[in-house]
């Protein structure tokens, strides 16, 4: 039997690309999977609306293959911490007739909101893989089988992801894996805005990886724990492969799995980006490297900071002005 995969798509405002996410996945090769969609407290009737799709009287649909009804155990906040099995509830429905669905009471952010998933996960299901999913994401029929089959492979590998594409360029690669950056305080995505020519059709051993496609044994978040609700928005999958690279498992990038994310390459930043990357970015800096190391890095950011600001300033663009310096001044205090 396939080991078991605890799929989390963490929703907020975004129940189309939800829909087309899920329609992606209820037509993967792969028999022994749970989806579990945590809504982060939407204000866009996004739970009506999965539900309705789920029922089949939503008028939208991506992928014919895909047939209606799917069977939905309906959830608020930590519900399933009352809940002892769910076996009896889905026993006699496959894996791509069944979703459970969570509707927080409040925004959780990225990593609080993937957290609530795990954690149903753990008591519900007790799978022997957690898969976190952007609900922008589109993926392959196989996507799923190459990367258990590559993980099962090695009992070293930690975390494991696809090779990811831009959605809307499906021939320019979105990430290949990542680095860490420490100069900077990031992890990047390697092959970025790369058009694939094949130059990452190797797996590789790497830092870190999109948050927008990980697989992870569940044995990892159990020795090293969750992913850090600090961060918030930005830099949390970033943290959470450090931390189990230190905890000695290995990080691969497999390229036979295939996701489609609807992220743009624009490099453009809103306010909301700007202020949790230059937080976070102090955050990540300060949680895992030296005190002189954060002092010098610090002073490197510091600098580069009054740069943006500048730039920003003869832009008159205020309201982003303001954002980088409270994510600045909260990132040094926090």
């Amino acid at each position: 039997m396939l080991p078991s995969v605890s799929i989390i798509v963490l929703n907020w405002n975004g129940w189309e690309n939800t829909i087309e996410c899920l329609e992606s996945l209820y037509q993967i090769k792969y028999d022994n999977f749970n989806v579990v969609i945590v809504d982060n407290n939407s204000e866009d009737d996004s739970i009506k609306k999965i539900k309705d799709y789920c029922e089949g009287s939503l008028n939208i649909s991506y992928n014919k293959e895909v047939k209606k009804p799917i069977h939905v155990l309906d959830l608020i906040n930590d519900e399933f911490e009352s809940i002892k099995t769910v076996s009896d509830i889905f026993s006699d429905f496959p894996s791509n007739k069944r979703l459970i669905l969570i509707k927080n009471d409040k925004n959780y952010g990225y990593a609080g909101g993937n957290n609530v998933g795990i954690r149903c996960s753990f008591k519900l299901l007790n799978p022997d893989y957690i898969m976190i999913l952007n609900n922008d994401t589109i993926v392959n029929k196989d996507f799923l089988i190459e990367l258990v089959k590559f993980a099962d492979f090695d009992k070293e590998i930690g975390i494991i992801g696809p090779k990811i594409y831009y959605y809307d360029n499906p021939n320019v690669i979105n990430s290949a894996g990542g680095v860490i950056k420490w100069r900077l305080g990031i992890g990047v995505n390697i092959g970025i805005g790369e058009v694939d020519i094949g130059q990452f059709n190797e797996f590789n051993y790497v830092d870190c990886l999109l948050g927008a496609c990980i697989l992870i044994k569940s044995s990892v978040i159990k020795k090293i724990g969750f992913l850090d609700e600090k961060f918030f928005l930005l830099l949390e999958e970033t943290d959470f492969c450090f931390r189990a690279k230190i905890a000695g498992y290995k990080i691969v990038f497999y390229p036979k799995s295939i996701v489609y994310h609807k992220e743009g390459f624009s490099g453009q930043m809103n306010p909301l980006i700007l202020y949790y990357m230059n937080r976070n970015r102090l955050l990540f800096f300060k949680k895992h490297q030296t005190f002189i190391k954060v002092c010098l890095f610090t002073f490197y950011v510091t600098l580069t900071t009054i740069i943006n600001l500048l730039k920003y300033a003869l832009g008159r663009d205020f309201k982003s002005i303001k954002c980088i310096i409270k994510g600045y001044r909260d990132g040094l205090s926090q």
